[in-house]
């Protein structure tokens, strides 16, 4: 970050930040990562049809009556959908550890091919 974005970003927290709703809109993921803490149902880069569905099936499952109901009906279908999403990073942190792993035991067994080949030039030599 430049001097003079330094002292933008300093005179800017000073005034409060973002006035406006299309710089509140900008700016509203700025800090999301993975999503699972994320206050909204749903994320930028997910399916807005499969949770429509999601939505519908468990409505037509429950058929809520009265506002507890609904409540609760929300509840259940907010939290699968978040269940999903952390079903999905967990996959894929356990993808990225599988090819960190293979990643480290191809530089081990190079590591111990490079050894063999060491002592077999030593035995050669004696």
């Amino acid at each position: 970050m430049t001097e003079k974005q330094l002292i933008v970003n300093q005179t800017n927290a000073k005034l409060g930040g973002v006035k406006t709703e299309e710089g509140k809109e900008k700016i509203r993921l700025n800090a999301l990562k993975h999503g699972l803490l994320s206050s909204q149902v749903l994320l930028d880069d997910e399916n807005e049809e499969e949770l429509a569905v999601l939505e519908n099936n468990v409505r037509e499952q429950f058929l809520p009556v009265g506002e507890f109901e609904l409540i609760l009906t929300d509840r259940i279908i907010t939290n699968a959908w978040r269940l999903k999403r952390s079903i999905k990073i967990e996959s894929s942190l356990m993808e990225y550890e599988r090819n960190d792993f293979d990643m480290y035991d191809q530089e081990f067994s190079d590591a111990k091919q490079k050894k063999r080949n060491q002592h077999a030039k030593l035995i050669k030599n004696i």
